[in-house]
């Protein structure tokens, strides 16, 4: 795997530099375009794929990144991060940054804004086998399409999607995550906030992986469900919170998608924590629903069965009407759990590991641990 360098501070119409270290390639706009173009005119695509690394300055794009020829892939990876820290503003002026949807590609610590909101794109559309790590993505309050898309065996780690609230309601709005049909993707230690006029989901999930995240919404419309799982959902330590004067929120949607699971999760002010309809009830809906806790949200289980897959395979220790918020303060951001969340959670291990071996208790919520950090970054606020 080839090392390049690029400084997005460095000013120049046709490009400039040699790509290391001490000579970095730079160019007014498009300079990942020119990158890519000049790894191919020289050393060409590495067997390993490649490692790009901006060093300063922010990137303008006044087309997409155009891949075809370097045609990356599970085994020749290309890699795109922020240089040891520092994590660089992609202006992407309104178009996806990659030509088509594309294979082994990795995006790391690198905030995106400026998004499409053309019908039918997808600002960052990877297909399979890659990741994002530490990015934020930045709606700016404006009409918004999908914003990531990933086909099949994505990572989604530590990211950030705020300022998706545009003032009204349009068909633009898309999902902030599309989980696609393969399956297999990781979403894990992300914060997701959506408001004003936006009313669609902030994630589409197929068969994925959703783990130690918080949901926030503070819109006036009726947020049509913060997840909604179109097959085997796995929801473990998630936060869904809706804002007091908010409209009207659901959190996730179990009717006919089979052999769902929601393990250790908080809910708050929801209108529906957890809705199956009463007319598509049956043994498969849920295979496990267990430390999970709800303040102050209506249409619960057991006064109401239609808010609750049954009858589920696995169900322990859930707690719908909790009596007091069981968040430090939510309201302004502090997401952090109160001692009735902390070492209260269910705990798999105490079945399946040998009742001789000590296990830690389980905290409930999307903020699990005494800090959030990962790495230089903290993907619920600051840095």
């Amino acid at each position: 795997m080839a090392y390049y360098f690029i400084d997005g501070t460095i000013v120049s119409a046709g490009g400039s530099g040699a790509g290391t270290s001490g000579d970095p390639w730079g160019k007014t706009d498009d300079l990942l375009q020119y990158a890519v173009d000049q790894i191919l005119a020289g050393a060409g695509a590495g067997v390993a794929g490649d490692w790009i690394s901006i060093t300063a300055g922010n990137l303008t794009q006044t087309a997409f990144l155009n891949l075809a020829t370097y045609a990356p892939s599970n085994g020749r990876m290309l890699t795109i991060n922020g240089h040891d820290g520092y994590r660089p503003t992609i202006d992407m002026g309104g178009k996806p940054f990659f030509d088509q949807k594309r294979d082994g590609i990795r995006l790391h610590n690198l905030r995106f804004f400026n998004l499409t909101n053309v019908t039918g794109e997808v600002s960052v559309h990877l297909r399979y086998h890659g990741s994002v790590s530490l990015c934020e993505f930045d709606g700016q309050n404006q009409d918004f399409e999908s914003v990531l898309r990933c086909e099949g065996s994505i990572n989604v780690f530590g990211c950030r999607f705020v300022n998706f609230s545009p003032p009204a309601p349009s068909a633009n709005h898309g999902s902030l995550i599309f989980s696609g049909s393969s399956g297999g993707n990781w979403i894990k230690g992300c914060y997701f906030e959506t408001g004003g006029g936006n009313d669609n989901y902030m994630i589409w999930s197929y068969g994925s992986f959703i783990e130690d995240c918080v949901f926030k919404y503070s819109g006036s419309g009726a947020l049509g469900y913060a997840v909604i799982p179109i097959r085997q959902l796995r929801l473990s330590n998630c936060t869904f919170y809706r804002d007091p004067s908010a409209g009207v929120m659901y959190g996730t949607f179990f009717s006919n998608y089979q052999n769902c699971s929601m393990v250790n999760c908080y809910f708050e002010n929801l209108t529906e924590p957890i809705y199956n309809s009463s007319y598509s009830v049956n043994g498969n809906v849920s295979t496990m629903l267990a430390g999970n806790r709800a303040y102050n949200s209506t249409n619960l289980y057991p006064s109401n069965a239609q808010y609750l897959p049954c009858p589920t395979l696995n169900y322990y220790n859930n707690d719908w009407d909790v009596s007091e918020s069981l968040l430090i303060d939510p309201a302004n951001g502090d997401f952090r759990p109160k001692s009735g969340l902390i070492g209260a959670g269910f705990n798999m291990q105490d079945y399946g590991f040998p009742e001789s071996m000590s296990k830690n208790p389980i905290t409930i919520g999307g903020i699990n641990g005494t800090s959030t950090l990962i790495g230089q970054y903290n993907p619920f606020g600051g840095q």
